[in-house]
């Protein structure tokens, strides 16, 4: 006699009011951040690490509760802290649950694929193609299209997978972008201070300040 399978009811957590204004504090992150970081939903489920095709707009809707793990993600994926989604969060993680999370969520384990979405190109112009899929990167990295030569990558192909989450130090490759500009550049980095950094260009070395970049980010790899 076969035996029926039975699936597993969805545990339905209680929607409080805490839980309805951490969806109101994310979803305004969400509207700040998401053209300066070229955000869709989509592109986000996939930097936080979720599955679900819906499960962003459930959160951000407080259809189901915002968890601790859940803002750990969404932190990391829209470069912001713990404390923007949910202030109190120090009652329900300490600071080394914190780091743990962080840690734990940071990497795709056994050198999985994941998909990175392509958040603009070189040229200014619109990417070939909307993500690219990779491993050995971590789940908050992008790609950027390197469609024309660039100060630290000459050639007109492949993609720069960049994490804009990591630390960086000297003597690394960096994409950035300018303000009020469109395109990205990747150098190699000299040094790196408060408020400025010290890039090489071709045999010169020029100084950026950090308030005049839209983006800053640590080159992991570039794959073809």
């Amino acid at each position: 006699m076969t035996k029926q399978k039975t699936q597993k009811e969805p545990v339905h957590r209680t929607i409080t009011a805490t839980h309805r204004s951490r969806a109101a504090r994310l979803r305004s992150i969400y509207q700040r951040k998401k053209d300066e970081l070229g955000l869709t939903q989509e592109k986000l489920r996939d930097l936080a690490g979720f599955k679900n095709q819906s499960i962003i707009s459930q959160y951000m809707n407080a259809k189901i509760a915002l968890n601790t793990d859940a803002i750990i993600r969404f932190a990391r994926a829209l470069q912001c802290k713990p404390e923007d989604i949910e202030p109190d969060i120090d009652l329900y993680y300490d600071e080394a649950g914190k780091i743990a999370a962080y840690e734990k969520l940071r990497f795709p384990q056994n050198n999985q694929e994941i998909m990175l979405p392509v958040i603009g190109t070189v040229s200014g112009q619109l990417a070939t193609q909307t993500s690219v899929t990779t491993s050995d990167c971590t789940y908050q990295s992008v790609a950027i299209e390197l469609d024309a030569p660039t100060e630290a990558w000459p050639e007109s192909r492949g993609f720069a997978i960049v994490d804009p989450t990591e630390t960086i130090v000297g003597s690394e490759k960096i994409a950035v972008m300018f303000r009020m500009r469109s395109g990205y550049h990747l150098f190699n980095l000299v040094s790196l201070h408060d408020d400025h950094l010290v890039v090489r260009s071709g045999s010169s070395q020029i100084e950026l300040i950090k308030n005049q970049l839209s983006f800053l980010g640590k080159v992991l790899k570039t794959v073809k």
